[in-house]
């Protein structure tokens, strides 16, 4: 946990100790997430996508012991997974303090949804997890949403644009060292067996997020492949994938599954 704080402690220092903080652009800050069964499993999924959309955490901004450890709490959490996803897909999760808000800032009832089902990175994590453990949908009450429970989710950049979007340029180069360090120290934590990294290789290639793999075994793709690289050490299982908006569900899935293994 030492090297997740430290981490913490110097996306911190890297924005919201320089003016980065202190432009028009109100930020979200973002920690990865577990369900509460993950730790349960010998065989854990994680996904990974560039950065938050629109919404945050309550990290305290103005303190920097306050933030890193409010940060540290909220990683050991196992309960923040906490979704909907019913027949329209609507999501609110109770733990997004920003949402979707307005021109003026303010949260409103139809901008504080997001349709979690119409998501194409939702949709890819939910059929990844059934096809890595077939009854991880299968609660008891026949909860729609019992899968999010057997996941992790973290994000590239912890920090981005409070309304909605990702970070610009200026932003990913202030924080990408320590996010680098921040998403090693996650998966050293969560200890996945197989993670799915939705951000295409351009963005993770772009500040060499791949070092943060120790790892000499690595298959390359053609880059307009939907599976671009995988990298197998210590008994896992990264792949790096394009983005999976401009690709139907199955055509996604098959090439997912053809490298997988369960």
């Amino acid at each position: 946990m030492f090297e997740y704080q430290q981490a913490y402690g110097k996306l911190y220092d890297s924005v919201y100790g320089t003016d980065c903080a202190h432009s028009n652009v109100k930020l979200s800050n973002f920690v990865a997430m577990r369900g509460k069964l993950y730790d349960q499993h010998t065989t854990r999924l994680m996904v990974v996508g560039r950065a938050t959309n629109g919404w945050g955490e309550a990290l305290n901004v103005n303190v920097r012991e306050e933030y890193v450890d409010q940060a540290a709490s909220l990683f050991k959490q196992n309960d923040r997974v906490q979704p909907e996803w019913n027949m329209s897909g609507t999501y609110h999760s109770p733990y997004s303090v920003y949402d979707k808000i307005d021109a003026d800032g303010a949260v409103t009832e139809k901008d504080a949804k997001y349709y979690l089902s119409k998501s194409s990175f939702w949709r890819v994590a939910r059929a990844t997890c059934y096809h890595l453990l077939p009854n991880a949908g299968k609660a008891p009450e026949e909860k729609e949403t019992y899968w999010l429970d057997n996941i992790a989710w973290s994000n590239m950049y912890k920090i981005a644009p409070l309304k909605e979007g990702n970070p610009n340029e200026r932003l990913i180069k202030a924080q990408q060292e320590a996010c680098k360090d921040i998403l090693k120290a996650e998966i050293q934590a969560l200890v996945p067996t197989h993670i799915i990294l939705m951000t295409d290789k351009t963005w993770f290639d772009q500040y060499a997020f791949g070092e943060i793999f120790d790892c000499k075994n690595i298959i390359e793709y053609d880059s307009e492949e939907i599976i671009q690289r995988v990298y197998l050490f210590d008994n896992r299982t990264v792949l790096l994938t394009k983005r999976p908006e401009n690709y139907s569900l199955e055509s996604f899935m098959s090439a997912l599954k053809a490298v997988l293994i369960r």
